[in-house]
Formats: C-alpha cells, sequence, structure tokens
C-alpha cells in the first residue's frame, strides 16, 4: 500500500470513528492520516487532514486549535491552486480549486470572530469576496458584503458598513432574494439608528 493509500485509509477510519461518535478515535486517526500525508508530501490529504482536525475542535470549541489546523488548510489549498495554474489546468478546475479558498477564508473568518479578532476576519472575508466576484458568485458576494458590513459596524466605521450593506442589496435586489435583501434593509436601518446615536 502506498503511502498516499495509507494516509486515505486512516482518514476514512476517522471518518467513521466520527460517525460512531468516537470524537477521540477519529482525531488519531486523522492525525497519523494527516502525518503521512505530510511526510509523503501529499497537498489534498494534508489539506483535508487539517480541515477534518479543524472541524473536530470548532465542534469542541477549541477555537484556537480549529484555527491553525484551517490556517494550515488554507495553505495548502493555495498550494494546489498555484500549482494548477503554472501547470495550465483547465478554467473549470481552477475555479472550483478557487472556490475551496473561498471556503477556507470563510471557515477562517468565522474562526477570528469567535476569537474576539475582528480586523483578521475583514481580512479573510475580503479576499474572499474578491474571489465571488471574479468567479461571478453573485449570491456568495452579496452573502459576504453583507458579513463585512456587519463587522465593520460593530467597529463603528459608518461609512463603509453602509457602502458594503448597499453592494448586499443590489445582488440581492438583482438575484429576486425579498427575504435576504430584507434582512439587509434591517441592517442599514440599524446602521442609521447607531450612527445617529453616536452624533448626540
Amino acid at each position: 500500500m502506498s503511502a498516499a493509500e495509507r494516509s486515505q485509509a486512516l482518514y476514512h477510519e476517522g471518518q467513521a470513528a466520527l460517525l460512531r461518535g468516537k470524537t477521540e478515535e477519529a482525531l488519531r486517526h486523522l492525525r497519523s492520516s494527516l502525518e503521512i500525508a505530510q511526510r509523503s508530501r501529499h497537498r489534498e490529504a494534508a489539506a483535508a487532514g487539517h480541515h477534518a482536525i479543524a472541524m473536530i475542535h470548532i465542534g469542541q470549541e477549541r477555537w484556537r486549535e480549529a484555527l491553525g489546523h484551517m490556517e494550515a488548510a488554507l495553505a495548502a489549498d493555495r498550494e494546489i491552486l498555484k500549482e494548477a495554474k503554472e501547470k495550465g489546468r483547465d478554467e473549470k478546475t481552477l475555479h472550483a480549486l478557487e472556490a475551496k479558498v473561498a471556503a477556507d477564508l470563510n471557515d477562517l473568518a468565522r474562526l477570528h470572530r469567535r476569537l474576539g479578532e475582528s480586523r483578521a476576519a475583514l481580512d479573510r472575508l475580503q479576499e474572499m469576496l474578491a474571489i465571488d466576484l471574479r468567479l461571478g458568485r453573485e449570491r456568495g458576494a452579496a452573502i459576504t458584503h453583507n458579513n463585512i458590513a456587519r463587522i465593520l459596524l460593530a467597529l463603528d466605521e459608518f461609512a463603509e458598513a453602509e457602502r458594503h450593506y448597499k453592494a448586499s442589496l443590489a445582488l440581492f435586489e438583482k438575484l429576486g432574494d425579498t427575504e435576504r435583501a430584507r434582512e439587509v434593509r434591517r441592517g442599514l436601518a440599524l446602521l442609521e439608528a447607531v450612527r445617529r446615536r453616536s452624533r448626540r
């Protein structure tokens, strides 16, 4: 059995243990899978392993441990994307890999917020937004604009928050998503109320 096959087998054993509710057993298998993947420089398996371990830590509210593994998953996925670009892979493949990077960034933004690291969360979301716009993912961009606006509002950066709320609203209206558009309008109303209070 090759190193890649051993890593994959251990990864699947870890996932099976998770389904049985055996978290510590799952972590042992996933860590072993990750160690083999790293030794054999199998980036895809390493990214998957880091992500799976991060998800377990999130479930246990071990935010800092989860952050470390999610950052490692992002680094691996960035390398996979870079290598695919250098090899001239087709556009569909590149888009899928870039979407994976965006998903990592979203997970990291949530973790930063859990840890009270608003600026770091903003950095992740701004990079994610750039990917959404580049890939033409209008719904994703609308959601990300809204998430950025909410953080900016909490930081009392009203002008930038308003800009992102309005960009989100325009996209949701274009998509005909009245429920999400209503949610963004509530955010804009809250922004105005907070801005008025700050002027007193």
